[in-house]
C-alpha cells in the first residue's frame, strides 16, 4: 500500500487570489488521506495572512519581491535556492496555482514526479496533468479543475479567510474602542486595491468620489456605520 504523500501547492499571492483558491485548499485537505502532508509555497509578503490556515501543515516562504522586481542575478539566485530546497523535500505531487509557465518549470526542476497545473498553448510542456483555462469562467472553478483532472471530486461550497486569535482580539477591541454594539449594522468599505507585489493596476479601482457617494447613501438610507479599511499608503 502507498504511504502518506507529500503534497505541495504553489501560490505566491495575492490576498484576493488566495481567497479565491480557498475552496481548493479546503477540499484538498478534506480529500487527502490521513498522514498526507500539505505544504504551501507562498510569498513572504502574504505569510501573515496564512499563518493560521488549517489546510496547511507547513508554509515555505519565497522572496516574492525579488522574484517579481529584482534584477536578473537576484531572481536567478532566489530561483536556484527554491529549486534546491524543493528537491530536498522530495514531494510526490504538486499543484501549480499560477498560469505563468515559469512556475510549471519550477515544479519540473524541483523533481516532483506528478505536476498539475494550467496550460495555455505550449506552457503545459512541464506538467503531467494539464488544465486548459476556460475564458470568463469563475476563477474559483478553475482552481477546482486542478483537483477534478486527477480524479478528486470538487464541488464549490464557499470561500474562506481564516483569522488568527490576535486578529479576533483586534476585532473585539475595535468594536469597543469605537463604541459599536453587537446588534449595530456595520458596512466595511475598502476603496484601495489594484496593487500587489507584482503589479499596479489603478484601472481596477472604482473612483474615490463614487465611494464617498456610496458611504453617504448607506448611512442615509440604512442607518448603518461605515468603516474604511486600507493600507498605510492609502491613508
Amino acid at each position: 500500500t502507498e504511504g502518506p504523500r507529500r503534497i505541495l501547492a504553489i501560490k505566491l499571492g495575492a490576498v484576493g487570489d488566495l481567497v479565491m483558491a480557498s475552496s481548493f485548499f479546503d477540499i484538498l485537505r478534506r480529500q487527502s488521506a490521513p498522514g498526507d502532508e500539505i505544504v504551501l509555497l507562498t510569498g513572504k509578503t502574504y505569510l501573515r495572512f496564512l499563518e493560521s490556515h488549517p489546510c496547511f501543515d507547513r508554509l515555505i516562504p519565497a522572496d516574492d519581491f525579488t522574484l517579481y522586481n529584482g534584477g536578473l542575478i537576484a531572481r536567478l539566485k532566489e530561483l536556484s535556492r527554491l529549486i534546491t530546497l524543493l528537491r530536498g523535500e522530495k514531494f510526490d505531487l504538486v499543484f501549480v496555482l499560477h498560469r505563468a509557465w515559469q512556475f510549471n518549470l519550477l515544479a519540473f526542476l524541483a523533481g516532483i514526479p506528478r505536476r498539475v497545473g494550467f496550460s495555455r498553448g505550449r506552457e503545459g510542456i512541464f506538467l503531467t496533468d494539464r488544465v486548459i483555462p476556460v475564458p470568463s469562467r469563475n476563477e474559483r472553478e478553475a482552481y477546482l479543475d486542478l483537483l477534478r483532472i486527477i480524479g478528486i471530486p470538487a464541488v464549490y461550497e464557499k470561500s474562506f479567510f481564516y483569522l488568527s486569535p490576535a486578529e479576533d482580539r483586534f476585532l473585539e477591541d475595535f468594536l469597543k474602542q469605537h463604541d459599536i454594539g453587537r446588534e449595530e449594522r456595520v458596512v466595511a468599505i475598502v476603496p484601495g486595491g489594484g496593487k500587489n507585489i507584482k503589479s499596479y493596476m489603478p484601472g481596477k479601482r472604482w473612483p474615490i468620489e463614487n465611494y464617498a457617494c456610496l458611504a453617504k447613501k448607506l448611512t442615509r438610507e440604512s442607518a448603518c456605520r461605515v468603516v474604511l479599511f486600507g493600507g498605510h499608503d492609502e491613508k
